[in-house]
């Protein structure tokens, strides 16, 4: 190689070497910005209000709808998702769960685009659930002492992360992670996956 070329290569490898160095503490900077206890109550309160409805349709279904076919268990959702999916029907996407928006009685119309994500009916309509983690979700609630117990522990965990300064995306998967760590791998997945439809509040507030 080339007097030159070397130069050339080594001048590249310093620059990006400073630009990492220099990129480093602003993301540190960025990741423990100071977020308010009345903020953080506020993304927990409604993180805990969105999943909600839908913990409480997964609790409620029967574990042979859970663990059979995602038709089935479609077909369930439908039948008892309540009023607070009453715009919305539950669909199978493969073997992914997602939901389209009921616009009247004549027509039903698929969303892709939100300004706010503030349901879960909404988050399904642009995201997609694995049916195979239902039954893993409602195991580990089980595990956990129950659907509210579950829910109150990684909540309780999520605020006390954020006030340590992570995000609310890694928040959200440290908390899960700190308060599943005695579950199985898989497990713990699953309710990440689920929780993880209540971080996209974050384009509400």
């Amino acid at each position: 190689m080339k007097k030159s070329q070397r130069q050339l290569v080594l001048a590249i490898c310093l620059s990006l070497i400073f630009a990492t160095i220099v990129a480093m503490p602003m993301a540190r900077a960025e990741e423990n910005s100071d977020v308010s206890s009345e903020k953080i109550n506020t993304e927990a309160r409604q993180i805990e209000e969105i999943l909600d409805p839908f913990l409480q349709l997964i609790d409620d279904m029967p574990e042979d709808v859970a663990e059979g076919d995602i038709s089935e268990g479609v077909e369930w959702l439908n039948k008892n998702k309540g009023d607070e999916f009453k715009e919305y029907k539950f669909i199978a996407d493969g073997e992914n769960l997602k939901t389209i928006k009921i616009e009247d009685s004549n027509q039903i119309k698929t969303m892709s685009v939100w300004p706010c994500i503030s349901s879960v009916g909404k988050a399904l309509a642009v995201n997609v659930f694995p049916w195979s983690k239902i039954l893993k979700v409602k195991q580990a609630a089980k595990l956990m002492g129950g659907l509210n117990s579950m829910t109150k522990t990684i909540i309780t965990a999520y605020k006390h992360q954020r006030n340590l300064g992570l995000s609310k995306t890694n928040a959200i998967k440290k908390a899960v992670s700190i308060s599943t760590k005695t579950l199985p791998g898989e497990t713990q997945k699953a309710v990440l996956e689920l929780f993880s439809l209540g971080d996209v509040v974050d384009s509400c507030f």
